[in-house]
């Protein structure tokens, strides 16, 4: 790893899509399996004469979906990403329309955080496989840029995970793409490195669902993270059927081990709010809570999730 500014923009794109209210159509695609799509023919491709590169994608937990990472070489290929994007979610929306005879109308969203590499580590691939947890962090500081590259060339632990870090050219300062093997060691490294920046006025997480996660991760003597799931219903209204639904599929063989440990009273409560529901469970896999949350999305009336994870301290 060294600092080389890169010629082109790096623009971390965030991809969120509602899913449609209708069990019919879920069983033939849902949101989730839509961006896969999506970002399976776009990564690894270029785009107008090579100025425009689709280089990774990953799925994430919160409110937006995926994360795309693309690159051009001037801030004027942007809105074309963005375009690139937004055709190519509704040309694979029209071919399942055509296909299945669904209508998918449910929202889709692509905000483009646009930055300048300057320290990258250059051994890293270029495809959509990881064999790490992925993380975007976001973060805003009146400090210099000189400071923060010492932050980060003085400690090895922080520079051992960061796999890219930018100038942001928006509202962030620096987005730092970074890469975990467990959730305990991304909690004291991203501490770490706020409290080596030291004036930090906001920081933002996005925390990736690796492709190839640690099958021993169950194994570890780390104990299991806490994970909020955020519910929205169809116009904002929780049905008996909606709860009998979640309730019968956080019980099955599949998901209960991850409810164990947690008070019965706890595992679903009701939300006053932009969300309707929430689910607490415990996992030390995330991989194993995102496919819970994507079959949780396959019921009819669940059209938005949001997700949280409580590290512990001590």
């Amino acid at each position: 790893m060294g600092m080389v500014i890169a010629k082109d923009i790096r623009t971390f794109l965030l991809l969120r899509k509602d899913d449609v209210p209708s069990a019919e159509s879920k069983k033939k695609v849902d949101a989730h399996s839509l961006l896969q799509e999506l970002s399976d023919e776009l990564c690894g491709r270029s785009f107008s004469d090579g100025r425009i590169r689709f280089e990774r994608a990953f799925f994430v937990l919160g409110r937006s979906s995926q994360v795309l990472i693309a690159s051009g070489r001037t801030l004027q290929d942007i809105p074309e990403m963005i375009s690139i994007v937004n055709e190519a979610h509704d040309r694979h929306c029209t071919d399942i329309e055509k296909s299945s005879n669904s209508r998918l109308n449910g929202s889709f969203e692509c905000f483009a955080f646009p930055s300048v590499s300057f320290l990258a580590d250059r051994s890293e691939p270029v495809h959509n496989g990881e064999a790490s947890m992925p993380v975007v962090f976001f973060v805003r500081t009146p400090v210099k840029f000189s400071k923060v590259i010492q932050v980060i060339e003085s400690s090895s632990r922080i520079a051992s995970h960061i796999k890219d870090a930018c100038l942001g050219l928006g509202i962030y300062d620096f987005i730092f793409y970074m890469k975990f093997n467990d959730l305990p060691t991304l909690r004291d490294s991203i501490s770490e490195l706020r409290n080596r920046i030291g004036s930090v006025w906001e920081t933002s997480t996005l925390i990736g669902v690796a492709y190839s996660e640690n099958e021993t991760a169950e194994d570890t003597s780390e104990p299991p993270c806490h994970f909020s799931i955020s519910l929205r219903c169809r116009n904002n209204i929780v049905t008996e059927r909606t709860v009998s639904e979640i309730l019968a599929l956080v019980t099955s063989n599949q998901y209960s081990h991850m409810f164990s440990d947690v008070k019965k009273e706890e595992v679903l409560t009701q939300r006053q709010g932009y969300m309707d529901l929430e689910i607490a469970c415990k996992s030390k896999q995330i991989s194993r809570v995102f496919k819970l949350i994507c079959d949780l999305r396959r019921i009819e009336e669940i059209i938005d999730t949001a997700t949280v994870v409580h590290i512990q301290i001590v």
